[in-house]
């Protein structure tokens, strides 16, 4: 899934560009977000990369989606 649609492509490296502070912590205070995150290098209070597919483009992986639906952070994603 895109972070934005082609004609309003805003290319975003990090979550931290794309969502507020609090939103960060809601999505590191889920378990299944951090062994995700940290699995992968990810580490608490750094910038976390956004995940890319193939060509290079952002998207949420599906523990993202479902943690991100819990915590409405799907819709402030997309918005930007």
């Amino acid at each position: 899934m895109l972070l934005s649609s082609p004609d309003t492509m805003v290319s975003f490296k990090y979550w931290d560009e794309c969502v507020d502070h609090e939103d960060m912590e809601a999505m590191w205070n889920r378990p299944a977000v951090r062994k995700e995150w940290t699995d992968v290098g990810e580490s608490q209070g750094q910038k976390v990369h956004l995940s890319r597919d193939p060509d290079g483009q952002p998207y949420l992986t599906q523990t993202e989606m479902r943690v991100g639906n819990l915590n409405n952070i799907s819709s402030i994603v997309y918005r930007h």
